[in-house]
């Protein structure tokens, strides 16, 4: 088959200085896609400098990632061979085609997501450090179900209702959004440099933790 989407989206940003010490962040973004609507995201965030060598920085902000057309339209049908000996055709369809309808699929939603950061930056000549904590919540994040069996009376229904590639089908599977995920974690970034025999030496220390959960 032949599938496509399009989109138009619409982007501002905007950076100011409330004062000599603290700045403030906007940033908009509104998209509409062909297939399954509008979304609307934004960003807040904000930097204050507490001295010269101290900051602390934050940021809230709205997401999103869009079904790629290939999970909202796949058809895949493979033969495998049953414990008994026997074959057997399971079949990876569109959550919107008849059968993925019958079996409860329904149209792909994009994944949403908020997260908040919180951090502090330290900068004393040629020292400089950033801390920083984050946290990701995503909604309706995208995967295939497990295999879904087709009674005889469920094969029987859909070939009665126009659906005769169904009669060979011993389940089915398509994508759906899922579940959701909470990611927290820390990220700590150090550098410092000195000038050593005769050139430059940087030292680079980079640390992560980061967890995810299904929630």
């Amino acid at each position: 088959g032949v599938f496509s989407r399009t989109s138009k989206g619409a982007y501002f940003d905007l950076e100011t200085y409330v004062n000599i010490n603290w700045m403030v962040g906007l940033a908009l973004r509104t998209e509409d896609f062909s297939d399954f609507g509008s979304t609307f995201d934004y960003k807040l965030s904000s930097k204050y400098d507490v001295n010269d060598e101290f900051s602390v920085r934050g940021s809230f902000s709205t997401g999103f990632r869009a079904p790629t057309v290939g999970q909202s339209n796949v058809r895949n049908v493979s033969t495998s061979f049953t414990p008994g000996g026997g074959l057997q055709e399971i079949a990876t369809i569109p959550p919107t085609s008849t059968i993925g309808s019958f079996l409860g699929g329904t149209a792909l939603e994009p994944e949403e997501s908020e997260s908040f950061t919180l951090g502090a930056v330290y900068e004393s000549g040629d020292f400089f450090l950033t801390v920083d904590y984050f946290s990701i919540q995503v909604d309706g994040r995208i995967s295939q179900t497990s295999d879904i069996t087709l009674s005889d009376q469920d094969r029987a229904d859909l070939v009665a209702s126009g659906n005769p590639d169904a009669l060979n089908l011993a389940a089915i599977r398509y994508f759906t959004n899922d579940f959701d995920t909470e990611t927290t974690g820390v990220d700590i970034v150090a550098n410092y440099s000195q000038e050593i025999w005769g050139g430059d030496m940087k030292y680079s220390f980079a640390y992560n933790y980061t967890n995810t959960e299904v929630t």
